[in-house]
């Protein structure tokens, strides 16, 4: 039997490192075209890379394809390490300049559901900084991690203007581009979307 175990492999049942690697931009790119199916710029997600982004306190699209799915504005941090994600100080110790731009992620249930345990209580996915890198462990979704428990661009005053006056502008435009599509709702707190899903469902188990 030890001799028979020995000769055991997994070959070719659990996807390899590599293979899962391959296989993910098969999910970026299809998250990509339906965002710019809409006419929206999304969030340049790589294999490789690590982005930083603040969710944006804005209405957000439900798909009702299959699978279900949610674009929500955020902003990217730009300048931030592609590696961490995080801002090394200047030289002369001062922290470094924001540069940021307002881009749109696709999110699954299962990436609602990562994101909705990271903030502190009293806390909401909008103050808080995440990371955003491919799931490469099971080749399915995103790894949302938090990075900061406190939104880097609103601890400077001229840059929180900046971006609140671009959202402002942006979230008018956003909801006007999915106006009349069929299969596709506003919703105004996209990390209660998935409960909602999971009560209607539950619910109409029951009335059958």
């Amino acid at each position: 039997m030890v001799e028979n175990g020995k000769q055991l492999h997994f070959v070719g049942v659990f996807l390899e490192k590599q293979e899962l690697i391959d296989k993910f931009p098969q999910v970026i790119e299809a998250d990509k075209t339906l965002i710019r199916k809409f006419g929206l710029e999304p969030l340049p997600i790589e294999p490789t890379k690590s982005l930083r982004i603040s969710i944006l306190s804005l209405k957000a699209a439900s798909i009702s394809d299959d699978p279900q799915r949610i674009i929500l504005p955020v902003l990217h941090y730009v300048n931030a390490d592609p590696n961490s994600g995080k801002y090394a100080k200047q030289d002369d110790d001062s922290a470094t300049h924001v540069e940021w731009t307002i881009r749109y992620l696709c999110l699954r249930p299962i990436d609602i559901a990562r994101i909705r345990i990271l903030p502190d209580e009293g806390q909401t996915p909008e103050d808080i900084d995440l990371i955003v890198t491919p799931a490469l462990a099971d080749g399915f979704g995103y790894n949302l991690s938090r990075i900061s428990k406190q939104a880097r661009w609103r601890l400077d005053p001229e840059i929180a203007s900046q971006v609140h006056r671009e959202a402002a502008k942006i979230g008018t435009e956003f909801v006007a581009k999915f106006a009349s599509v069929p299969g596709v709702s506003m919703v105004d707190d996209f990390s209660k979307r998935q409960q909602l899903t999971a009560e209607m469902s539950e619910s109409g188990n029951e009335e059958k």
